[in-house]
């Protein structure tokens, strides 16, 4: 792995673990488990306005 992708993967990896509480306080809910796909880590979520399931 070079050192761009190195860098790339760090970066990736520390949003992925600090972006979930964001979503999560504005009203996003995960809809499955974290996944893997072409490299990118993600993990799917859906939008539940305040009120509605």
């Amino acid at each position: 792995m070079s050192t761009k992708e190195k860098i790339l993967d760090a970066a990736l990896t520390l949003f992925a673990e600090n972006g979930l509480p964001y979503y999560k306080a504005v009203g996003f809910v995960p809809t499955d488990e974290e996944k893997t796909v072409n490299g990118i880590r993600f993990t799917p979520m859906a939008y539940r306005a305040e009120g509605r399931p």
